[in-house]
């Protein structure tokens, strides 16, 4: 089940259950459903600052953005975590990955 997932991005630990904090606010996630992964993505490819944030519109909706940390670059690129969780390649690109 996905609320025991552990998500390792870089050398920091994303554990998806009650504990998942968000790396902007640290507040806990309600559910998997309201995290987004957020990254920059240069044009030659690069990827960098991969962050697991509050999508906007979700609690604790206390900021503009949601707690999105790259709004006005040209380079950053979302998707929500449900959705990377599911595209190995992806996965892979933002040095993502799950173990039980």
């Amino acid at each position: 089940m996905l609320d025991k997932l552990r998500i390792k991005v870089s050398a920091m630990a994303h554990v998806i259950d009650e504990n998942l904090v968000c790396d902007t606010c640290n507040e806990k996630f309600d559910k998997l459903g309201s995290a987004m992964v957020e990254w920059l993505q240069d044009q030659s490819g690069t990827i960098s600052e991969v962050n697991i944030v509050h999508l906007p519109g979700t609690p604790p909706n206390h900021l503009e953005n949601g707690c999105f940390k790259h709004t006005h670059s040209l380079t950053r690129h979302d998707l929500s975590l449900e959705d990377v969780i599911l595209d190995i390649t992806l996965m892979s690109h933002l040095n993502i990955s799950i173990s039980q």
